[in-house]
C-alpha cells in the first residue's frame, strides 16, 4: 500500500529554484505539519492518469483492475484490526489516489474494482472519513467531487438495477450499496465544506419531549438528538450551509429511494443495532 503512495508524495525537503522560478502545483501544495493532510500531490495524481490513460487500456486495465480488487482485500483484513486508529494517513492516500481513475466508473472498474474499493471503505473511522472530506472539500479537491459521485451514484443504480431484492434481502443488506452510500455521506460533507458556511457552530437541536415538560420526570423522557460522528468531527452542520458546492439534488438517488424499504430503514435507524439506515 505503501509503494502506491510513494511516487505521489511530496518532496518534504525544500527544492532548489532559480529565482522568479514557480512550482507548478504551488497552489495545490499543503505545508507539511504535525498535523497536516495527508502531503498527496492531486494535481500530479491526476497528470499521471492522464498519461497512463492515453495509451490503449487494454495494456494495463486488467492489471490495475487486479491490483484494486488486492488492494481492497488487504484493507479489509487490517483496517478491523488495525492498531493504531489515529495514524491512518496511508489509508487515505491510497483512497484518494484510487478515486482519481478516470476510469472508474465504467467497464470492470464499476463492475469489479469500485466495488471491492467500497465494501473496504465501511471500516473507514470517523477521523479518516473527515480526512477525506477536507481533503475533498479544498481547492485542489474539489474539482473531483462530481466524477467521484457520478461513479458513486452509478456504481449503485446499476446494483439496484440488477439485484433481485425481496422482504428477506431488501437494499439495506446489499454491502456494496451500503458501502457506496457511506462514501457519498463522505462527498456530503464535503460539499458543505466547500460550499458556502453561515456558521462554523454546530446548531443546538431542542430535544422532543415525549411527556408534558411539568411532570418531575419530564427530563428523563426527553429523546436524545441524533449526533453524527462524521458531523461531529468535523464540527459542521448541514443547517450551517448557505450555499453547497454541488447542488444538493445531485446526490438524490431515485432509483435507491424507490427501492428502499422505508419501515426497516426507519426501524433501523431508532434501533441500536447498528444496522445501516438511509436516514442517517
Amino acid at each position: 500500500m505503501n509503494n502506491l503512495t510513494f511516487h505521489f508524495r511530496k518532496n518534504q525537503r525544500p527544492k532548489q529554484r532559480r529565482k522568479g522560478e514557480k512550482d507548478k502545483d504551488e497552489d495545490s501544495c499543503v505545508e507539511p505539519s504535525k498535523n497536516s493532510l495527508p502531503p498527496v500531490d492531486l494535481p500530479a495524481v491526476r497528470r499521471a492518469f492522464t498519461a497512463l490513460f492515453k495509451l490503449k487500456t487494454s495494456i494495463f486495465e486488467n492489471a490495475l483492475v487486479n491490483a484494486l480488487v488486492t488492494l481492497a482485500g488487504n484493507l479489509q483484513v487490517q483496517l478491523p484490526t488495525r492498531k493504531d486508529k489515529d495514524n491512518q494517513d496511508d489509508v487515505v492516500n491510497v483512497l484518494l489516489i484510487v478515486f482519481e481513475i478516470p476510469a472508474l466508473g465504467s467497464g470492470d472498474f464499476l463492475e469489479t474494482g469500485l466495488p471491492a474499493i467500497c465494501r473496504a471503505s465501511q471500516w473507514l473511522t470517523a477521523g479518516v472519513q473527515a480526512k477525506l472530506a477536507k481533503i475533498w472539500s479544498s481547492p485542489f479537491g474539489r474539482s473531483s467531487l462530481r466524477n467521484i459521485l457520478e461513479n458513486l451514484q452509478q456504481l449503485i443504480t446499476l446494483k439496484v438495477i440488477v439485484t433481485q431484492f425481496d422482504r428477506s434481502f431488501i437494499v439495506q443488506d446489499e454491502n456494496v450499496i451500503t458501502s457506496a452510500t457511506k462514501l457519498i455521506k463522505i462527498l456530503y460533507y464535503a460539499n458543505i465544506l466547500a460550499g458556502v458556511l453561515e456558521s462554523s457552530s454546530i446548531p443546538e437541536e431542542l430535544p422532543i419531549s415525549v411527556v408534558d415538560e411539568s411532570h418531575p420526570s419530564a427530563k428523563a423522557h426527553k429523546a436524545v438528538p441524533h449526533i453524527d460522528p462524521l458531523a461531529d468531527e468535523l464540527g459542521i452542520h448541514v443547517l450551517n450551509c448557505r450555499k453547497p458546492y454541488l447542488p444538493f439534488e445531485e446526490f438524490y438517488n431515485e432509483l435507491l429511494s424507490d427501492a428502499v424499504e422505508m419501515d426497516r430503514d426507519f426501524a433501523n435507524y431508532k434501533s441500536e443495532l447498528g444496522e445501516f439506515n438511509k436516514v442517517n
